[in-house]
């Protein structure tokens, strides 16, 4: 028994020790465990740290790119941008006409890049021009609408029975003008006529396009949108409604929504005749409008192909607003020659006037509602800056023919002239229209004086001038006093006119350099300038390109007759320069802007 239990008792041992044994080794493997497992934990931690980084090098990886502001600075020709992980390049390096190297390598872009590209600035720039589609969306052009102080101002009285018409006159920009060599800043599909027709259609009847009714269907999209447009138009309207002497300040509030005004009457330049046979006339028909259309003369001289592409002036007036009365055209040159006839003028004109074959058109209609009558003219004067002159004439030319209608036929009757006048605030042809009279030693009648194109003389010239006619009202008030006064007078004068024809050289128009221009239309009132101030602001435009900024058109209305309610608001020069070059461009299908008002008549 006693060798049993010592047995026994060496078995419990050698348990006991095999248990001494086990126990640090299997608290080892279960350290060991624990170990790897933190180890692989560790391991995870840092490979999600690593993917965080790499998504964050990502996401700045994929925000270097270049601003948009790259393509204010058009006559930049070096552009070096080597190892900046560019990956791709906004809209606006297509503006860098002028660039003739630039240096994409090692960038992320220079990966996705044919070399015909990389290698070439030129091919670089217009890819992105003809190709690329621009981020950013169409400028607004909210309606402004008269408030009921303007209506208050009005007798009540005189409000009875009138009806509300839109007026619109828009240059449309001839196909045959439209060439890439002149706007160098617009894409090839923006300029090709077909889709600058459905544009015109847009921009007419204030119709959203397919695509950015698809970006408005996107909330978020929209939002944003809508918060940049907002602080856009506040920017503007802070701007323009901050001028304590602008009268619209009281007379006019903005929408809040985009009120959407149809014209009733529509005014167009640069109409080509192909394009109002086969596309604008029937067209037009199927919507409700009937239209007159006037060519420019030179149409019968050319072969049937090319006659096609020349241009006049159309006028379409809605057929369930107005009933046509009559209508009448004008060939400026044809004018001119018989002013010479009657001699009015002499021959040597007509080496300005007679070469320059732009036209007008008058169109008289009835209203259904009141039953009153309501003239309209259209027209577009020549455009070159060194024949200030001559426009001015043909404005003269169009107010006579007004006239002769109001006096012969149509006695009392309201009247609208739309139209691309091409001259700006204080040329002859504006300060015709807007004072009724223009003072013949008027810096556009100088000879040789108009290389600058845009009408802003020196106030030094008109100084001059001022001067002058102010010491001949002198001498001419003076010269009833005495006859030692009138003699002293005579002798001033004729030193004064012995004096201004060294100076300055004068166009000969006969009775016109005589006693000036003038008409007797009474109140002519342009209506963005009544209202806005706009004609006489120069951060105003109706027309917008690389080498011309400025107002040139005008809606021009009978204040004695015509009461304005509302108007399209402009756009903002700043803005839109931040956004475009020039116009065309894949927004806006002219160089010109259609300007469009609300009356009561």
């Amino acid at each position: 028994m006693s060798n049993q239990k010592k047995e026994k008792e060496k078995q419990k041992q050698k348990q006991n020790k095999q248990e001494e044994l086990q126990f640090p080794i299997q608290e080892k493997k279960e350290q060991a465990q624990e170990f790897f497992l933190n180890l692989g934990d560790d391991n995870e931690k840092e490979k999600e740290k690593e993917q965080e980084e790499q998504k964050k090098k990502k996401k700045r990886i994929k925000n270097q790119c270049l601003p948009s502001s790259i393509g204010f600075l058009t006559r930049l020709e070096k552009l070096d941008l080597h190892s900046n992980l560019i990956t791709h390049l906004p809209y606006e390096i297509s503006h860098l006409f002028t660039l003739q190297e630039i240096n994409l390598t090692s960038n992320p872009i220079a990966n996705n890049l044919p070399n015909e590209l990389l290698l070439s600035a030129r091919n670089l720039t217009q890819f992105y021009l003809h190709t690329a589609i621009p981020k950013f969306t169409k400028l607004m052009r909210p309606w402004i609408n008269g408030s009921r102080e303007i209506l208050s101002m009005v007798p009540q009285r005189e409000l009875l029975g009138k009806e509300s018409i839109v007026v619109m006159s828009f240059n449309i920009l001839s196909n045959t003008y439209a060439n890439k060599e002149l706007y160098i800043y617009t894409p090839n599909f923006a300029i090709d006529w077909m889709y600058r027709r459905k544009k015109i259609v847009q921009e007419i009847f204030r119709l959203e396009d397919e695509q950015q009714q698809q970006q408005q269907n996107q909330q978020n999209r929209q939002q944003q949108q809508q918060q940049q447009q907002k602080q856009e138009q506040n920017h503007f309207f802070k701007n323009l409604f901050g001028n304590k002497n602008s009268r619209i300040s009281k007379q006019f509030y903005i929408n809040g929504k985009e009120e959407k005004k149809i014209p009733d009457i529509i005014c167009l330049q640069e109409v080509e005749w192909g394009q109002f046979k086969e596309f604008f006339e029937p067209k037009f028909d199927e919507w409700g409008y009937s239209g007159i259309f006037k060519i420019k003369a030179r149409y019968w001289n050319m072969p049937k192909g090319e006659a096609d592409r020349v241009d006049g002036v159309a006028i379409f007036f809605s057929k369930a607003k107005f009933d046509y009365i009559k209508h009448t055209s004008i060939d400026f040159p044809d004018v001119a020659q018989r002013k010479i006839e009657m001699e009015d003028i002499p021959k040597v004109a007509l080496d300005r006037l007679g070469t320059r074959d732009q036209v007008a058109q008058i169109l008289v209609l009835k209203c259904k509602a009141t039953g009153k009558l309501l003239m309209v003219a259209n027209v577009h004067t020549y455009w070159s800056p060194m024949y200030p002159d001559v426009k001015a004439l043909q404005v003269q030319f169009l107010l006579e023919e007004i006239e002769h209608l109001k006096q012969t036929e149509f006695p009392g009757t309201p009247v609208f002239i739309c139209g691309d006048f091409n001259s700006m605030y204080n040329s002859a042809a504006i300060d015709l229209l807007s004072r009724g009279n223009v003072d013949p030693k008027h810096p556009d009648f100088v000879k040789n004086n108009h290389s600058n194109g845009n009408h802003h003389y020196s106030s030094s010239y008109f100084k001059t001038l001022n001067s002058n006619s102010s010491q001949g009202k002198k001498i001419n008030n003076s010269s009833s006093s005495s006859s030692t006064n009138e003699k002293n007078s005579k002798l001033e004068k004729k030193n004064l006119k012995e004096t201004e024809k060294d100076k300055y050289q004068y166009y000969d128009y006969g009775s016109y350099s005589e006693f000036g221009l003038n008409h007797s239309i009474s109140k002519l009132t342009s209506l963005y300038q009544h209202f806005l101030e706009f004609d006489s602001n120069p951060d105003s435009f109706t027309n917008l390109t690389l080498d011309f900024e400025g107002v040139i058109d005008y809606i021009w209305y009978d204040a004695e007759s015509l009461i304005p309610i509302g108007l399209l608001c402009p756009l903002d020069k700043k803005q839109s320069k931040k956004k475009y070059l020039g116009f065309p461009n894949c927004h806006f299908p002219s160089d010109h802007i259609p300007l469009m008002g609300e009356f009561l008549i």
